[in-house]
């Protein structure tokens, strides 16, 4: 999940335009507030039982 900030981090102010910068913040909140969700779905390849 690393990879993910490696990306953003990576995009961030390369574009002509704001829109390279748009995806970033939703990702990354995201993962902050459901990282175990995500890392569940890695591990098990489906979302975790509600």
């Amino acid at each position: 999940m690393e990879q993910f900030g490696k990306v953003i981090s990576f995009n961030k102010g390369k574009g002509f335009c704001n829109l390279i910068n748009m995806p970033g913040p939703p990702i990354e909140s995201a993962l902050k507030l459901f990282r175990s969700d995500f890392e569940f779905h890695l591990a098990n390849g489906r979302c975790p039982e509600s």
